[in-house]
């Protein structure tokens, strides 16, 4: 599926956050740093919706905000069916490319 590189912080949490890599394979996600994996989990299992400050996951009972800088080839990979204007305008024109 697709590699992303991005942002992810916790809810509430200030300033930008960890820098990620969020590889999309075979109905899965795994997230890590550099250095270390954060995690991997079925994308079932993930709970995601798109807001004007990035994508708001629940993960084990944890809410945490990502941000790509893919939004809309991330939104594609996982199938995101709600999103805003722009992201869903964003989604249309990657997948006419």
């Amino acid at each position: 599926m697709g590699r992303f590189e991005g942002s992810l912080k916790m809810q509430g949490e200030d300033g930008s956050g960890l820098d990620v890599v969020i590889d999309l394979e075979n109905e899965r996600m795994l997230i890590r740093t550099k250095h270390t994996v954060l995690g991997e989990w079925s994308l079932d299992d993930v709970g995601v919706h798109s807001e004007n400050d990035g994508f708001h996951m629940r993960i084990e009972g944890e809410q945490v905000i990502l941000s790509t800088k893919d939004d809309a080839g991330f939104a594609t990979e996982i199938g995101l069916r709600s999103a805003s204007p722009r992201l869903r305008r964003m989604m249309g024109a990657r997948r006419k490319e």
